[in-house]
């Protein structure tokens, strides 16, 4: 239904209350009532002068205040609307009508900001966000102070259906005698992944070994499950589909949520999963935030790497293994990519062109909605600013790119082979699987990143970016490309599904807005 101001009111119902000189006009449009005196007509032009102009085919809210006359130095006089500060908040009428028949009326009203109706509207992708049942997990380290002794770990939760008086942050009875359990199973889940790799770095058969890998992992994932989700919360989450945000400090980044499991399934492959980090100190400036992105097309920067040019270092030539699988993906990515036509910007650094050059003038030159890497890379979780890209010609830091983007994508999306590890301080998980050494800078630009957890198997990192690709060029919300991900990886009979994390708000899509296309 169109919504227009006054207008017949035999087409329409009325909402609020007429003054005087608008009823009057009412009744001299009907054909009915008395005619206007000149006081009254008087008041009618005027109030028909200081009407609110018309911005909207769909709403219209013509605001009739009192009008009175101002007589200036110069001898002129001016008609000026006098409102009260009650006036402007609440005296307001609109009418609601049927739309009149003819071909100029038949105008369809906007719905939202992915309607593709609008002939005025720019073509392209907006950012919008996902409707759904959504709840968020926080988790929180014992506090440096002491002051949560009896209850080292605490918890807090927010269910679907948000309470107005919400409960405390509440402790659990958890401490490091509890969570060693878990930290044993987690580092014999990497040995079981390290020992199925072949020389070539990629994975063994999933037969070999699948089955053993995936019954560690339910393990682990069922004792952190256990441990850390209170039973009534246990029942909130019971349900699929929901947009869960799972909120911890740097202390718990090791453990691998994405794995809980609920004695059904994995939470990666039944809930859209995003991860947020509550630091200790803010890193991004203020001044520096970026400017939201506007409706343009789809803006992709695409780096692969796949062979890298060898390295002199202190022990010797470095010779890296080629990626097969990231010629596939990039394939892969600018088919699906170039089917979008106009709605959509691909930029392509591949092989030798894929220079330290070439990539710090593209971050610098253009903003993206998403970032791609494909090839290997180094993780240091001591110091996180020194983990780095292997692009063609030389390694760049992740601190780097984070000082060429000052105006940063929406997403990065981190495909990277691990070639090396920083020492750590870990655990044995944390120090071969923990992503956050490299996505921290990502994350410090206000940026969003998607990454592998540890070395994935190059065929099925391809696999993997395939399937996240579709879904969100679907205008599906990241989480849920995420998850539909995973499951695609799972159905093959890969455990690349369990080694990708998500930073960021599952419920963010890109949606297409404008100008349907000939033909669409």
């Amino acid at each position: 239904m169109a919504i227009h101001h006054l207008g017949n009111a035999r087409d329409g119902q009325r909402v609020g209350h007429l003054g005087h000189a608008a009823r009057s006009r009412l009744l001299a449009r009907q054909g009915s009532g008395p005619r206007l005196d000149g006081q009254e007509a008087c008041e009618s032009r005027r109030a028909q002068h200081h009407r609110r102009p018309d911005r909207s085919q769909a709403l219209r809210q013509p605001c009739l205040f009192p009008v009175r006359r101002r007589r200036f130095s110069d001898g002129s006089r001016r008609d000026e609307v006098h409102r009260s500060r009650a006036q402007s908040e609440c005296t307001r009428w609109i009418w609601l009508q049927r739309p009149p028949k003819g071909p100029d009326h038949h105008r369809a009203p906007r719905t939202s900001t992915c309607s593709k109706t609008s002939s005025l509207m720019p073509s392209g992708f907006a950012i919008a966000w996902e409707a759904g049942a959504s709840a968020q997990v926080e988790l929180f380290s014992p506090d440096l102070d002491g002051a949560a002794a009896d209850n080292d770990y605490r918890f807090k939760f927010s269910p679907p259906m948000r309470r107005t008086l919400r409960p405390p942050i509440t402790g659990l009875q958890l401490g490091d005698r509890e969570l060693g359990p878990i930290v044993d199973r987690l580092n014999k889940l990497g040995e079981a992944l390290d020992a199925r790799r072949q020389p070539d770095g990629t994975a063994a058969a999933p037969a070999a070994a699948g089955n053993a890998i995936l019954a560690k992992a339910q393990e682990a994932g069922t004792l952190l499950h256990t441990l850390i989700i209170p039973s009534d919360v246990q029942m909130e989450l019971g349900s699929d589909n929901l947009f869960l945000e799972i909120g911890i400090d740097e202390a718990l980044l090791e453990f691998p949520w994405e794995l809980l499991h609920d004695g059904t399934d994995f939470f990666g492959l039944t809930h859209s999963i995003g991860r947020f980090v509550n630091v200790s100190k803010a890193t991004i400036p203020s001044q520096n935030r970026p400017e939201p992105i506007g409706i343009k097309p789809l803006s992709i920067l695409l780096i692969s790497v796949p062979t890298p040019q060898p390295r002199q270092t202190a022990t010797g030539n470095l010779i890296y293994q080629t990626l097969p699988g990231a010629v596939q993906e990039t394939d892969e990515i600018t088919r699906a990519i170039t089917a979008l036509g106009s709605d959509a910007e691909l930029d392509v650094l591949s092989g030798r062109g894929a220079t330290w050059t070439a990539v710090a003038m593209a971050l610098k030159s253009k903003r993206y909605h998403i970032v791609h890497y494909s090839g290997h890379a180094y993780f240091d979780n001591q110091k996180p600013m020194n983990s780095s890209l292997v692009l063609d010609d030389e390694d760049m830091a992740t601190g780097a790119i984070k000082q060429f983007c000052k105006q940063p994508p929406v997403l990065f999306f981190i495909n990277g082979c691990e070639s090396g590890v920083g020492r750590g301080t870990g655990s044995a998980w944390k120090n071969r699987y923990d992503i956050f050494g490299l996505a921290r800078a990502f994350l410090d630009t206000g940026a969003y990143l998607l990454g592998s957890r540890h070395q994935v198997g190059d065929g099925g990192a391809a696999m993997f970016a395939k399937s996240f690709y579709a879904q969100v060029l679907n205008e599906k919300p990241i989480g849920t490309a995420v998850r539909e991900a995973r499951r695609a990886c799972k159905t093959a009979g890969d455990f690349v599904w369990a080694s990708y994390v998500y930073y960021g708000d599952p419920r963010i899509r890109f949606c297409k807005v404008g100008n349907p296309r000939p033909g669409g």
